[in-house]
């Protein structure tokens, strides 16, 4: 649906999501000159009128919630049979995503996240509203950690309508809380646990509870107890843990009873981490009175037995009467160590992690891979992007631990990840018209060359190709421009001249930082179309300097990291008419 235009309107522009309801899009609003996200329902549930009705109800009531760090329903409409969600859009990657890349992340900026999603839900819950499916998913970081929530309320239409619920519970589970999973309703005390399942993959890199099925994960957060953090990540202070333990509490009333309530807290520990003061628990305790404080004078004659009692303790002491205080309190330390021994041995022996092989998920996509190594209790992470000619886009091609090697329970196994191969084979485009050749070579990363040459040929259909150069089956680098010749049935037709003149653009700014390479993909949109000009990877903070040919008086440019777009600048052939317009930029630097 790239470039398609819904309601006359609205632009679709990049994919950014699916799940077995809606795809979900980023397009540009024409009307009003913003960019907007569209949550595009799928045909099946089009047809449902219980959850379109759900979801156009929904739309009413959430008018009302105006918040900056919730996405915003703005429409609910409808193109040719097909319903689809226009949301604001809030510019930034999902906690989902940068687990996937990052696998877990720090104290600060998974406690700024919490902050930005529990300052969202106070307003929320105060209007009588409950998100329902706080998720990695539903949850966009922004540069600094900024964070927004996406579709408050949406469970409201999966519960509507059978078939959703059970294709949408698999994502939901992970999240629900116990008295959810038993047939209560969602709740503003439900979000709050959704909250810690949240911050404890964010500071794990693994959710709490696992399971092959959505019943297997329910059962786990209704009677299996909480698993500390602190023995997943032993950077992770106490009260941080008791946090977290407290937010994820089986029975409400042992919850924070609010979001307001925990976003206290955070704020606390926020400020502790950041000013390093002694973390305590609980963060704010009530004073305490001190447990020996004197309600009124003691009797001499009280006083004067106990001192009695006293001194006849020594006396018996000194006899060598009973056994030695001194000696009584060595087999009472030495006891104590040796129950403390024994009982951290077994403790260790109970919940250390089991010992799993690598399975071998070379030569699967990332999504497979990560999928068969969560049914094990693993986490992917990628650590690099290589070029590969035996590999696909997005196979892995290797992992550590190799394949094979015993791994620990929980622990992480980084793969290196294939970006296809360098070269790429020439299609057949005999037949077709220069469009529609256009369209195929794009997808290839290959280009149409500018110059159309035009061929007398009646054996052919007008308008089609007769020939190319390089010829199909060719190898050839990406981003090779193929020359093709045009039938026409009028000998006086003479080759024609480029539609457009060329223009040379230049781009430069810096990468931002990352831990990890970057994948740098640039497509510019002219008069002839869209197509990807640039894709290699580079190191993050480097400088990059592109020359790029372009058609026509103007020019747009699309720049993605990792297949996300990062920003769209729109250039002219005369200096004085650059037009940049910036839409979703970070890189204030770019030219």
């Amino acid at each position: 649906m790239i470039g398609a235009l819904l309601r006359t309107r609205y632009e679709i522009l990049q994919q950014i999501g699916d799940n077995p309801i809606m795809t979900t899009f980023i397009a540009h609003d024409r009307a009003r000159d913003r960019n907007v996200v569209l949550k595009v329902i799928k045909e099946k549930y089009c047809k449902e009128h219980e959850f379109i009705s759900e979801l156009l109800d929904l739309s009413t009531q959430l008018k009302s919630i105006d918040e900056p760090g919730i996405a915003k329903l703005l429409d609910i409409e409808q193109d040719d049979g097909r319903w689809f969600m226009v949301c604001s859009y809030l510019p930034g990657s999902s906690v989902y995503d940068r687990l996937k890349r990052l696998s877990t992340l720090t104290q600060s900026s998974a406690l700024t996240v919490i902050r930005r999603v529990l300052e969202a839900l106070v307003p929320l819950h105060e209007k009588g509203h409950v998100h329902g499916d706080i998720s990695a998913r539903n949850v966009v970081v922004g540069s600094s950690d900024e964070a927004g929530l996406l579709l408050p309320g949406v469970w409201r239409a999966y519960s509507s309508s059978v078939a959703a619920g059970v294709e949408m519970l698999p994502l939901i589970a992970p999240y629900l809380a116990p008295e959810v999973t038993m047939g209560g309703m969602p709740s503003p005390q439900s979000d709050v646990y959704a909250v810690g399942v949240l911050l404890f993959e964010m500071l794990a890199g693994c959710r709490p509870y696992g399971g092959k099925t959505p019943a297997e994960i329910a059962t786990q957060h209704v009677s299996s107890e909480y698993p500390s953090l602190t023995r997943l990540n032993t950077a992770v202070p106490m009260p941080l843990d008791e946090l977290v333990k407290k937010a994820m509490a089986k029975k409400p009333g042992d919850r924070y009873f609010s979001a307001k309530a925990m976003l206290n807290d955070v704020k606390l520990l926020e400020d502790a981490l950041r000013f390093g003061k002694r973390l305590t628990w609980p963060l704010d305790p009530q004073p305490e009175t001190a447990a020996d404080e004197r309600v009124g004078p003691r009797l001499n004659v009280v006083r004067d037995q106990e001192a009695e009692k006293k001194m006849a303790k020594r006396r018996a002491s000194a006899r060598g009467e009973g056994v030695p205080r001194w000696m009584v309190g060595i087999f009472i330390v030495t006891a104590s160590f040796a129950i403390a021994a024994i009982g951290v041995l077994a403790y260790n022996n109970l919940t250390k992690p089991k010992i799993l092989t690598v399975p071998n998920i070379i030569g699967m996509t990332f999504a497979q891979a990560t999928a068969e190594l969560d049914e094990m209790d693993l986490k992917l992470k990628r650590v690099k992007q290589s070029p590969s000619d035996e590999y696909a886009v997005y196979v892995v091609m290797e992992v550590s631990p190799s394949v094979g090697q015993d791994i620990r329970q929980f622990s992480t196994v980084n793969a290196v990840v294939s970006t296809g191969s360098n070269f790429v084979e020439v299609p057949d485009l005999t037949g077709m018209t220069p469009a529609e050749a256009r369209r195929l070579l794009a997808s290839m990363n290959l280009a149409l060359a500018a110059f159309v040459e035009t061929v007398y040929d009646p054996s052919v259909p007008e308008g089609t190709i007769v020939s190319q150069k390089p010829k199909e089956r060719t190898n050839v680098e990406r981003q090779t421009k193929i020359a093709v010749q045009v039938s026409t049935h009028s000998r006086s037709v003479i080759d024609a001249p480029p539609r457009a003149d060329s223009n040379i653009y230049t781009l430069r700014w810096q990468l931002p930082d990352s831990p990890f390479p970057i994948m740098l993909r640039v497509d510019v949109e002219d008069v002839l179309g869209t197509r990807t000009v640039h894709q290699e990877m580079y190191e993050p903070e480097e400088n990059i300097s592109l020359d790029i040919e372009a058609y026509g008086p103007k020019a747009t440019f699309y720049i993605y990291y990792d297949g996300v777009l990062e920003s769209r600048i729109t250039q002219s052939a005369r200096p004085d008419e650059d037009d940049d317009d910036g839409d979703n930029a970070d890189e204030d630097s770019v030219d």
